[in-house]
């Protein structure tokens, strides 16, 4: 049964960002294939696609980091509880299996987005939704950087969303219009990825490193000055003692 070192990544760099010099808008292109996927000891039918045209088609490795450090006993690990009656979006929620899990773990005021493509990631985020028997949660189509007008979040859980450097300052846009925390699943062997916790710094936030490649950012009160109480280079994002991992924890 497929697992987090068996889901391959998608590769495709197109359409992550508003000013993206691809034309082709096409959403999923072939039939979708469903998969049986265990996450956390529960497992789950998902649709997944070979293509579409802003890497929403298929399960990222990321989303079983975020379940396990929220739903696993072996630390480090996150409070469940914290997460129950605040309000909780999935960023970049591709096939929509984290919010699903999530939702069945208790987490009910939970929502999910990805990018506005005409409606082809909703649509197959319902369907998964549909497929587990589990009741739809609502879904907001959002392009980084193009202006965020559905309201704050307490919450924001994200993973896998650090691939496309030139994506990052439409990220850091977003995020900040979304408020709340982020928690964030990172695992990638990228020297570049540096750059977004310096971008989140300047612009207000602090971060720490819990371990098991889980990044949580929060707002610091004071603007964008106070984010630079700690900073990358010195392996301090706003109090953390460690750097920003380039490869996957030991």
């Amino acid at each position: 049964m497929p697992n987090d070192r068996m889901i391959d990544a998608p590769t495709n760099l197109a359409g992550l960002w508003p000013d993206s010099d691809d034309d082709d808008n096409t959403p999923f292109e072939d039939n979708g294939e469903e998969q049986v996927v265990s996450v956390c000891g529960v497992d789950l039918k998902i649709r997944q696609y070979a293509y579409h045209s802003h890497n929403a088609n298929r399960v990222w490795p990321g989303t079983f980091n975020l379940c396990e450090y929220y739903l696993s006993p072996t630390p480090p690990t996150g409070d469940l509880s914290s997460l129950k009656g605040k309000s909780v979006l999935e960023l970049g929620s591709a096939t929509g299996l984290l919010a699903c899990r999530m939702k069945l773990a208790g987490v009910l005021n939970i929502a999910t987005s990805d990018v506005a493509d005409g409606g082809s990631v909703k649509e197959n985020v319902l369907y998964n939704f549909a497929l587990n028997g589990v009741d739809a949660v609502p879904h907001v189509e959002h392009t980084w950087g193009t202006g965020w007008s559905e309201g704050g979040y307490d919450v924001v859980l994200a993973s896998d969303i650090l691939l496309y450097v030139k994506a990052y300052d439409a990220l850091v846009k977003t995020l900040g219009e979304i408020g709340g925390q982020v928690v964030m699943s990172w695992n990638r062997r990228m020297e570049e990825s540096k750059e977004f916790f310096r971008k989140m710094e300047e612009a207000g936030w602090t971060w720490r490193h819990e371990g098991n490649c889980i990044y949580i950012f929060d707002k610091k009160e004071g603007g964008a000055e106070g984010g630079k109480e700690g900073g990358v280079e010195g392996g301090k994002g706003g109090g953390t003692e460690r750097q920003v991992e380039t490869s996957r924890d030991k």
